[in-house]
């Protein structure tokens, strides 16, 4: 799994591009304009219990990127 994000005048650009068993990629992409916001995103994913780091990684960079 892995997680792209971008600044943009309205918030932060999240993308989430995680690859299936069968070699095939699945991509999610969602628009955070606060925090609060996209704390309830990463609290609510099922993943974060398998990519605990990665999860902790990913709202350090985007306290950064806000």
């Amino acid at each position: 799994m892995t997680f792209t994000l971008k600044r943009t005048s309205r918030g932060v650009h999240v993308e989430r591009l995680e690859r299936t068993r069968i070699e095939s990629n699945v991509a999610h992409s969602a628009l955070f304009p606060d925090r609060a916001s996209f704390d309830r995103f990463c609290d609510t994913d099922q993943q974060r219990f398998n990519y605990a780091l990665l999860y902790k990684e990913i709202r350090r960079a985007f306290d950064e990127l806000l």
